[in-house]
């Protein structure tokens, strides 16, 4: 029995200075991000190069080609655009790679802004006699048709697939598993499955909670199989590896996510 412990002991204190999550939080102390590879960004991006950090991975790019593409990149004729550069200024300057895409949330409010500048634009264009009322006519329905065309890529088009409507086995053994952390109770939340809980919990985001003693939920409900999103998948992974060592246990587990409980009295390391 005491060998097992100290092999324990010895197995955290090795995840530790291996640069597991103790490490990474020492890291962010430090200053910077975590990039998607789990590798530390420092405040000018992976180059040094402010403006590399800004415009570059190219999916940047493509974010702004979708946003604009409904509107035929006419709205880049209105200076109303001007409206949406803040947003998609702290979004390309963030090195969260959940931010400079377009699969999450982040572009909804542009897109009315991006559709007043089209409609603006249009005006304009009108007004000056540069286009006649059937040209513009035509560029609506261009917009429309576009818009049409990437919906099916868009996570909207979810609504009109018969599956999302009908019961979900596995999204009712995840519901059955989060049951299990108590009505009141302090948990730290995968991101994806915050939102369930909040309304009847204290809820931290995991992987940056357990976060130490003062801040120490002693509950944790994470995916088994975490994926890149607000956090990289190398970062929840290693802060699951280390749970452990901070003195949680799995206590149920079903549809791919795992809750774990701080064991009473527990001193184990922290994740940060």
């Amino acid at each position: 029995m005491g060998q097992s412990a100290g092999g324990a002991a010895g197995g955290c204190a090795e995840r530790q200075d291996a640069g597991g999550p103790l490490a990474l939080g020492q890291r962010r102390e430090l200053g910077g991000d975590l990039g998607a590879e789990g590798l530390q960004v420092g405040a000018d991006g992976p180059s040094g190069n402010p403006v590399a950090r800004l415009l570059m991975p190219g999916e940047k790019w493509v974010t702004l080609a979708v946003l604009l593409a409904p509107t035929t990149f006419l709205a880049l004729r209105s200076p109303l655009l001007l409206l949406a550069v803040p947003t998609l200024g702290w979004r390309f300057w963030s090195t969260n790679p959940a931010y400079r895409g377009t699969f999450f949330h982040y572009g909804a409010v542009l897109m009315p802004i991006v559709f007043i500048a089209f409609a603006d634009a249009l005006t304009r264009l009108r007004a000056a006699g540069v286009l006649p009322r059937w040209t513009i006519r035509c560029l609506v329905g261009a917009a429309l048709t576009v818009t049409a065309a990437t919906l099916p890529a868009q996570p909207l088009s979810a609504l009109a697939r018969p599956a999302t409507w009908q019961h979900d086995q596995a999204a009712e053994a995840v519901r059955e598993v989060l049951r299990r952390i108590p009505d009141g109770a302090r948990v730290a939340a995968a991101n994806g499955l915050a939102p369930q809980l909040t309304a009847r919990t204290e809820v931290y985001l995991f992987p940056r909670y357990p976060g130490g003693p003062a801040v120490r939920p002693e509950w944790v409900a994470a995916y088994d199989r975490p994926q890149d999103g607000l956090f990289p998948a190398r970062q929840e992974s290693d802060a699951l590896r280390a749970l452990p060592c901070a003195g949680y246990t799995p206590v149920a587990n079903g549809g791919g996510v795992t809750v774990y409980r701080l064991a009473p009295g527990t001193n184990g390391a922290s994740l940060t």
